[in-house]
């Protein structure tokens, strides 16, 4: 039979030499050249989002990243179709809410397994009462509200922090910290919801008001340093409404899915504090990715009461962006972590 050519067609003469089998040779790079390409790195070959570098800058502006609850770029990872719902555990997922567990995250944010992690279950038999600790005072007489956000894993009403318009001094701290951002935590139901518990008791919810070190020039520089940002937490509990709340449930309305955002002003914090500021603080971290180890808390005893009617407006919002899949945002804390060697002190006896 006549031999059949490099495209298969009858009289075509055979090629001298055969391509080898298998891969083919990966190019020699010239002298003096590089052979890796230039521009940003792309996603790995499994498909997942490149995980950030921890060196790269935290843009405050970003929605994301108002006050503690910092998100990386690949947060998608945690929600959807790619969360934590495939695993299994007996904690819940602290941005889906689904009983999953959130050991992974040491494996994009290893600072997830330090030393100083949030939250912690506060041992009110191991705190120590410490004289040296001063009033907590919150200028908040002048705090501007701006807006309202759904950051798809709960929502936040920013401040503006370009003057020492509301501020946070005295407590465990040393200098000047402003207001820029607060948020809640809140469970499926009314017996579960907040980050810190006390004496492992949990509570409906949990109120993080966001402060910034003034030192440091600006938020996005200030989680970078262990003494950038002083939380304040207050525990919500069931019982009677809260007036100062209800300005922000309904407009919530407004922001059910992720992405949305509306603006509200006018807005006074203090109506969300209890009548004593007795506190208890400890070093700890931002509870949600990259986790960054550089918050004071300050969480205080007396909690605020809350109706169940309020609460179910928290679960009205979805941790889905529009048009998605309806995904209700209910759960979203994250468990106690290891406490280690840090001491929980106290403002009171």
């Amino acid at each position: 039979p006549r031999p059949r050519g490099a495209h298969g067609g009858r009289g075509a003469p055979e090629p001298a030499q055969r391509p080898p089998r298998g891969r083919p040779p990966r190019p020699r790079a010239s002298p003096g050249t590089s052979p890796r390409r230039s521009g940003p790195p792309g996603p790995p070959p499994s498909g997942r989002p490149r995980a950030p570098s921890w060196r790269e800058p935290i843009k405050a502006g970003d929605g994301a990243t108002r006050g503690h609850t910092v998100q990386a770029p690949d947060s998608r990872r945690y929600t959807g179709a790619n969360s934590c719902r495939a695993r299994t555990s007996a904690q819940p997922c602290p941005i889906t809410g689904d009983t999953a567990s959130t050991t992974h995250w040491h494996k994009d944010f290893p600072i997830a397994k330090g030393q100083r992690q949030s939250p912690v279950d506060i041992d009110t038999k191991a705190a120590v009462h410490d004289a040296a600790l001063k009033p907590l005072a919150v200028h908040y007489e002048q705090a501007t509200s701006r807006r309202i956000v759904n950051n798809g894993h709960s929502f936040n009403v920013e401040f503006d922090d370009s003057q020492d318009k509301a501020v946070l001094q005295g407590g465990p701290l040393t200098g000047t910290y402003r207001l820029i951002q607060f948020h809640f935590h809140w469970g499926s139901s009314d017996g579960q919801g907040s980050e810190h518990t006390v004496d492992k008791k949990k509570y409906a919810a949990e109120l993080h008001l966001v402060h910034w070190n003034t030192k440091y020039g600006d938020f996005g520089k200030a989680v970078q340093q262990p003494d950038g940002l002083a939380v304040v937490g207050v525990f919500l509990k069931v019982g009677g409404a809260k007036p100062g709340l209800q300005k922000v449930l309904d407009v919530l309305d407004s922001i059910k899915t992720k992405g949305k955002s509306a603006d509200f002003t006018n807005f006074d914090p203090r109506g969300l504090l209890p009548e004593s500021l007795d506190y208890w603080t400890y070093p700890g971290s931002l509870t949600t990715p990259p986790l960054l180890e550089c918050v004071t808390w300050i969480v205080l005893r007396e909690p605020i009461s809350v109706s169940s009617e309020q609460l179910l407006k928290f679960r009205s919002l979805n941790f889905n962006a529009e048009g998605k899949p309806e995904d209700p945002m209910v759960d979203n804390w994250r468990p106690a972590q290891p406490l280690n060697n840090r001491q929980i002190r106290a403002s009171f006896k």
